[in-house]
């Protein structure tokens, strides 16, 4: 997924596979509409490397009533600390 810029991950998404966006590095944009996203079923490493090529590029977009748990979330699967999650 070397090219990937944008993604959009669906609300009725309830799981992330491990390494899923493992090295997407040119990532820039994430939507994420989902609610259901937990630490048990989002693999590890999913989003390490993500969006290296500029990691404060990379903006991610949840929901605005799971941010504070994304946030936590998205990091602990590997996410740069560089990235913006927003609402």
């Amino acid at each position: 997924c070397s090219s990937l810029r944008t993604l959009k991950i669906g609300s009725r998404v309830s799981t992330i596979g491990t390494k899923a966006f493992y090295d997407c590095k040119s990532l820039t944009s994430v939507t994420i509409s989902s609610k259901k996203l937990t630490s048990g079923n989002t693999g590890k490493n999913a989003f390490t490397k993500a969006g290296r090529n500029n990691y404060r590029k990379l903006r991610i977009r949840v929901p605005k009533s799971k941010l504070s748990a994304y946030k936590k979330l998205l990091k602990s699967k590997g996410l740069s600390s560089k990235a913006k999650i927003t609402k």
